[in-house]
């Protein structure tokens, strides 16, 4: 059957045009079609065969795109849900966002290697400078394996700055570049998800998070990123942000900052 509206064909029992949005329950009145009822029941007997009630004439479509609202499938060109009439290109889109971010127009995400790699390079940029500082300075510093186990007296200042400087290091590059001297080298950024730059708070709490994440699981919960198409990590997923991978040719993230 065609749509009286727009002739777009759908199928008997339809309350919605999946085009339009014309409500069809006002075609079945004008065709004197009588409303579904059940079937009462019917006595069997050893020598009647059973009837059957009627099979409902709402047939649904392909299951293509879920209606928002009564979560019935319809076809993916449907503008409008054919159960109730609730505009579907809202759901569509809702759908898109979650296939692909707006960040991703900027590059690819960043797979966990390079991240890896990242941030060896960005933990020997500031550690392997603070010891030689360190040393020079007379400080003590552990010499051997039991000496890192059990640390001498005065090394846990060392470690408490080694903490604020890769916190410091780490939010100020991130906020004003984007990205450290470890991801610049694979060509790495953190941005949001919307592709815009990541602000001061937004990158110290990232930061945070990270460390925490690294404490507690000993590491293992970055395993997680390797499980997502968009390579988020837990701290990305809480943070709204994204590592991306663009080639240097192209443009840098918006300069917004939120």
């Amino acid at each position: 059957m065609n749509c009286p509206q727009c002739g777009y064909s759908y199928t008997p029992g339809n309350r919605f045009c999946g085009n339009c949005g014309h409500n069809l329950a006002e075609v079945d009145a004008a065709y004197d079609v009588p409303p579904r009822t059940q079937t009462p029941d019917v006595p069997v007997s050893p020598t009647t065969t059973p009837v059957e009630p009627p099979v409902d004439s709402v047939v649904p479509p392909p299951q293509d795109i879920i209606c928002p609202r009564c979560h019935r499938a319809n076809d993916a060109d449907s503008a409008f849900c054919f159960a109730c009439g609730f505009p579907m290109l809202a759901g569509r889109q809702e759908q898109q966002d979650r296939d692909r971010l707006p960040a991703f127009e900027l590059g690819v995400p960043g797979s966990f290697w390079f991240r890896s790699l990242a941030y060896i390079i960005d933990s020997l940029v500031i550690v392997l400078p603070l010891v030689f500082v360190w040393i020079i300075l007379g400080q003590p510093v552990p010499e051997n394996f039991d000496q890192i186990m059990n640390p001498p007296e005065g090394y846990d200042r060392l470690q408490v700055l080694v903490l604020f400087l890769t916190m410091a290091y780490d939010t100020a590059l991130i906020t004003y570049f984007a990205t450290t001297i470890g991801k610049r080298a694979f060509g790495l950024y953190v941005v949001r998800t919307d592709g815009s730059r990541v602000g001061f708070v937004r990158a110290l709490a990232r930061h945070v998070l990270t460390a925490l994440s690294a404490n507690l699981t000993l590491g293992f919960i970055f395993l997680f990123v390797l499980f997502r198409e968009d390579r988020r990590g837990v701290h990305d997923l809480i943070c709204d942000t994204v590592v991306i991978r663009r080639q240097r040719q192209r443009t840098s993230p918006d300069p917004e900052r939120r």
